[in-house]
């Protein structure tokens, strides 16, 4: 089943449903490179943000988004442009 989302169509398996904890300060900001191919399919503007409690959290999620995933042939890597960001509380 698909969930619909402003701009987006998604299984609803995807979707984390709670609105970012606005006590976490310290996020990521991911976006694709403008020759990347995926972007073809989600659009050149694509970004996202997501945010974490902890700077060692977010160095965690740094480091799972730039690992290669298990199901992605040799040798392909992640091509995430990634930038940290914080806000203030």
């Amino acid at each position: 089943m698909k969930a619909e989302i402003p701009g987006e169509s998604v299984h609803a398996h995807n979707v984390i449903s709670e609105r970012a904890d606005q006590s976490a300060r310290f996020g990521l900001r991911l976006s694709l490179p403008a020759d990347d191919t995926f972007a073809e399919i989600l659009g050149a503007a694509w970004k996202k943000e997501r945010w974490y409690r902890s700077e060692a959290e977010r160095d965690r999620a740094i480091h799972e988004l730039r690992k290669q995933h298990p199901y992605y042939r040799q040798g392909d890597r992640p091509t995430l442009e990634i930038v940290k960001i914080n806000r203030s509380v």
